[in-house]
């Protein structure tokens, strides 16, 4: 299997060494310095906990479809959070919970970033993130010849809501990042 560090490690060290040679041109500040980082950070996590560790040995591929290891899309709304929730608090608060937690930080940091503060634009970018993420999961399950990562329609709703709930972080604390100078505009 792939594993998840090094993706991770590249997208980071490539964006270090981007942001600090703009840091040290003065074409960028230090706080947008730091939110570059942070964001760096999170699209980092986001895709190595999305896509890996990702199956590549044909021999591993072979035996998991031969033990049907797979997992099954879902294209019925709600469905896994009905499922999940029939198996108990630690499913749930793993994998919807989870869900929800993963694309808080993307709500919160586009308007920072992007000058934009629009409920629902943020809201629908993290929608066709999460989307765009479901669909590459689809994509690469072709290309690997079973389910290694499903798409599941759940997984957008909860990311979506995720990312509302990021904004209306960003709203509610927009005084204070301001009365401290911790934003761009």
């Amino acid at each position: 299997m792939l594993n998840p560090s090094l993706p991770y490690f590249i997208i980071c060290g490539t964006s270090l060494v981007i942001f600090i040679y703009k840091l040290m041109r003065g074409t960028t500040s230090k706080i947008l310095f730091l939110y570059y980082v942070l964001f760096s950070l999170y699209i980092a996590s986001l895709v190595s906990l999305t896509f890996f560790p990702f199956p590549y040995q044909k021999k591993l591929i072979e035996l998991m479809i031969e033990d049907n290891l797979g997992t099954i899309h879902n294209l019925i709304p709600f469905k896994t959070i009905i499922v999940t929730l029939e198996l108990g608090l630690t499913s749930f608060i793993k994998q919807i919970i989870g869900n929800v937690i993963l694309f808080i930080p993307l709500g919160f940091i586009l308007p920072i970033l992007f000058s934009f503060y629009q409920l629902r634009k943020v809201t629908y970018i993290g929608f066709l993130v999460s989307l765009s993420i479901e669909l590459i999961q689809f994509v690469l399950d072709l290309i690997v010849g079973y389910n290694y990562r499903s798409f599941d329609v759940d997984d957008i709703i909860t990311n979506t809501l995720g990312t509302l709930i990021g904004v209306i972080i960003y709203k509610y604390s927009k005084n204070l990042l301001d009365k401290y100078n911790l934003t761009l505009h």
